[in-house]
């Protein structure tokens, strides 16, 4: 979005929030968005229609200290239907914020409901399921629908397709193709004119995605919709389509995790620390140099050197093997003596640095005030680049695969892939 703190925007529309709004960005959007978008959201509300504003002052109100925070908290709110942006001819911002959903339109949807569990536990989606869903329990709905009112000419298809729910939070999934799940289709069992529908086409891209489904796999949940439920409401898609997930991936619920990495949500980047971790944990200081020699025992001198390191300065074994991963990718493949890791390990401690985890999350921070205060030199804002080792490292990694083939199963794993954009260029 934005690069500089000093740009323009405006908010194109002003909205005066509710009490039912705020439960549900409270109890249903909080939880997927996390506390900085949540703020964020509520910054905007505050902003008057049409006036000038600049991003300086949206980070002074949050108290956040980059535009890459204020952009990532944005993000989450364009993807979640809460804010849309538009720029004009001047390329200034123009902000249209966006009502949530209501409570019982959030949690009628089965998919919304499936990852805010994730978050939150199935119990808790059930409790406000009760309370919101089921306060008028005890009425009987006497209010007359449209067909009892007007006669409408459709085809017996289009029935199916009438109950769809439809929201605004807009999801392509450009990993589905729409064209192919057609395809798979008797069409005088399901006529082109459902599956050509706009709302229809959404829901089914809209579930795919939540529950990670291929064509095939939709097909078979809009098959069993119309055997079980003789129906394709988006609910009973979403029911079926929930089993297939649970039949792929042995799980009930499938989870939501941002792309890059976030301070206040499961992050694809916190599932790469976690693997970098793992395999550290499991390995020996023998081993790690083994896997970067090409499967050749690693030296004694090698090895009583990162004995002698573990014995001197009570470096946990895993923290010293991230110690030798961060030396390959930022000496060239050398291993330095026995003074650059005691100095490494001494900075570590005085950070309170105790496993293998706080050591990534020292060095990525230490990443982060580095390009801060290098950006407080130049007018725009530059794109993160990749740490100056990761060119060589790449060709040499190639090399690597090839020469690892015998090594033990779970040995030969892309350690340096998984340590990628974790380590600055800096020796501490």
């Amino acid at each position: 979005m934005a690069e500089l703190m000093y740009d323009e925007f405006k908010i194109k529309n002003k909205i005066n929030i509710n009490n039912d709004d705020i439960n549900a960005l409270t109890h249903l959007y909080l939880p997927l968005m996390g506390l900085d978008s949540y703020a964020l959201y509520f910054a905007y509300v505050t902003l008057e229609k049409n006036e000038t504003y600049t991003f300086k002052s949206l980070l002074d109100i949050l108290n956040l200290r980059t535009m890459t925070s204020l952009n990532k908290a944005s993000s989450k709110l364009e993807a979640l239907g809460l804010l849309r942006v538009f720029k004009d001819k001047n390329d200034n911002y123009l902000f249209e914020i966006r009502r949530p959903m209501s409570m019982d339109v959030f949690l009628k949807d089965e998919a919304l409901c499936a990852l805010l569990a994730s978050s939150i536990s199935n119990i808790e989606v059930d409790k406000l399921k009760e309370k919101y869903l089921n306060k008028n329990s005890r009425l009987k709905e006497v209010t007359k629908s449209f067909e009892e009112v007007f006669d409408v000419k459709t085809s017996d298809d289009l029935s199916f397709i009438k109950t769809l729910v439809s929201n605004d939070i807009n999801i392509e999934n450009k990993e589905f193709n729409y064209a192919l799940f057609k395809m798979l289709f008797d069409s005088s069992f399901i006529g082109d004119d459902v599956l050509e529908d706009e709302t229809f086409k959404k829901n089914i891209i809209h579930i795919s995605f939540v529950y990670k489904l291929d064509e095939e796999m939709m097909h078979d949940a809009c098959m069993s919709s119309l055997n079980v439920d003789k129906d394709l409401s988006y609910a009973s898609l979403a029911k079926f389509a929930k089993i297939q997930y649970r039949n792929k991936f042995k799980n009930d619920n499938p989870s939501l995790q941002t792309i890059e990495s976030d301070d206040y949500l499961n992050s694809i980047k916190d599932d790469e620390v976690l693997a970098l971790c793992n395999h550290l944990e499991a390995m020996s200081p023998s081993e790690v140099l083994e896997y970067y020699n090409g499967g050749k025992k690693a030296s004694e001198a090698e090895i009583a050197m990162f004995d002698k390191l573990s014995n001197d300065t009570h470096t946990p074994i895993p923290v010293i093997n991230l110690m030798i991963v961060y030396s390959v990718v930022t000496k060239n493949g050398e291993i330095p003596g026995y003074a650059y890791f005691e100095k490494i390990a001494s900075t570590w401690k005085r950070a309170k640095v105790k496993n293998v985890y706080d050591a990534i999350n020292y060095m990525k921070k230490k990443a982060q005030e580095k390009e801060e205060k290098d950006n407080t030199t130049v007018s725009r804002k530059k794109n993160v680049k990749l740490p100056a080792w990761y060119d060589s490292y790449k060709k040499e990694l190639e090399k690597k695969e090839s020469e690892n083939e015998n090594l033990k199963e779970g040995k030969a794993v892309d350690i340096l892939e998984a340590a990628k954009g974790l380590f600055g260029d800096d020796d501490e």
